[in-house]
């Protein structure tokens, strides 16, 4: 937006709701997208669906109306963060932003260091990493980052062909090797290959130079598994 405002997209399973809900100092706009029937729609998300309209209604309504700052948080001071860790920067954070901390918590900041080297994020960023452009983050690392080890796929036969997206940080961006069970997939130097999703226990291993990493998990058709609350997207498959 070319003014202050605030905004959260949202998309319900199955895609059947996206949402968009944001604020600008005088006006406040909520947009809902989806059919009335409640039929899911084809792969479209909050930022897709709704967002778009949102944006459009936010810049009529500000045609005339100049919107103002929003005001500052009162009792609160401003202090750096990183932008990847979330916690004091040091030297090695890539990305400095500025965020808001109340007075007395202000001791705990300045204890708080990135205690993450930006190549060695916890889990919960992974997804993130993957859609990094730029992979520098992972320093000199070959990284699986989807899928997980041990993670546990189900596939429906009847939504026709599915391909599960493995997802690969390679700082060094050289050519890598996919393998799966020990049979060569492809040789490529983008960060990501797609394999038809095919039930049975798969050794997925990644290769460049002399740098190896691997990872196991499991695909079975829907009516064979032994578990319950599992689910599919069409694109993106995770296990809940």
């Amino acid at each position: 937006m070319p003014f202050p405002a605030a905004v959260k997209t949202g998309t319900s399973s199955d895609f059947r709701d996206t949402w968009t809900v944001g604020f600008s100092k005088d006006y406040t706009v909520a947009v809902w997208v989806g059919n009335f029937s409640g039929k899911p729609m084809m792969q479209i998300s909050g930022v897709m669906g709704a967002a778009p309209l949102w944006n459009r209604i936010m810049l009529h309504l500000h045609e005339k109306n100049e919107p103002t700052f929003f005001s500052t948080p009162k009792n609160m001071v401003q202090r750096p963060v990183c932008t990847i860790s979330g916690l004091r920067p040091k030297s090695d954070c890539p990305s400095v932003m500025t965020e808001y901390f109340y007075s007395e918590k202000l001791a705990e900041y300045e204890h708080l260091s990135n205690n993450y080297r930006v190549g060695n994020l916890p889990a919960e960023y992974n997804e993130w990493l993957a859609r990094q452009s730029e992979s520098s983050f992972v320093d000199g690392e070959l990284k699986i980052l989807f899928p997980q080890e041990d993670d546990y796929f189900l596939i429906d036969s009847s939504t026709g062909e599915q391909k599960l997206e493995f997802k690969l940080a390679n700082s060094a961006k050289k050519s890598v090797e996919w393998w799966l069970n020990g049979e060569k997939l492809a040789v490529n130097s983008g960060n990501s290959f797609f394999w038809k999703l095919t039930p049975g226990k798969w050794h997925l291993e990644v290769r460049s130079g002399e740098m190896v990493d691997r990872v196991n998990f499991q695909v079975q058709l829907s009516s064979q598994s032994p578990y319950q609350g599992f689910s599919i997207l069409q694109e993106g498959i995770k296990n809940k």
